[in-house]
C-alpha cells in the first residue's frame, strides 16, 4: 500500500537553522524548529516553512515573520510571537490560505 504522502505528493517542508530539511514534519517537530530561533546562539537565526505553491514563511530572531511568494517578500509581521508564528506555519502546512491571509501582514 502506498504512503498517502507519496500518492498525493509533498505539500510542504521545513528548513532549520542548520539547513536540514524535513518533509511534512508534524506539529511537534514544527514547534521545535520555530522555538530553536528563541534559544539560538547564532547572530541571525532563521527557519523556514515552504509550501508546494511557492509560499514561504520565514521566522527570524527578534520576532520577525516574513511571507514570500515566488521569491518576493509580500508581507511582514513584527513583532510576531512564537504563538503567531506557530499559527501561521500551521495555516500554511494545512493549506489554510484564508487563515494565513487573515493575519495582519504589513506590506510596506
Amino acid at each position: 500500500m502506498l504512503d498517502s504522502r507519496k500518492a498525493r505528493g509533498m505539500e510542504f517542508f521545513t528548513t532549520d537553522q542548520d539547513g536540514v530539511t524535513l518533509i511534512e514534519p508534524d506539529a511537534e517537530a514544527r514547534s521545535r524548529i520555530l522555538e530553536s530561533v528563541l534559544h539560538s546562539a547564532a547572530d541571525y537565526p532563521e527557519v523556514y516553512l515552504t509550501h508546494q505553491r511557492g509560499v514561504v514563511l520565514g521566522y527570524r530572531s527578534g520576532g520577525y515573520l516574513i511571507r514570500e511568494e515566488d521569491g518576493e517578500v509580500i508581507g511582514v509581521l513584527s513583532p510576531a510571537s512564537i504563538e503567531t508564528a506557530t499559527q501561521a506555519w500551521t495555516s500554511l502546512a494545512t493549506s489554510d490560505f484564508d487563515s494565513l491571509d487573515s493575519l495582519p501582514w504589513r506590506t510596506e
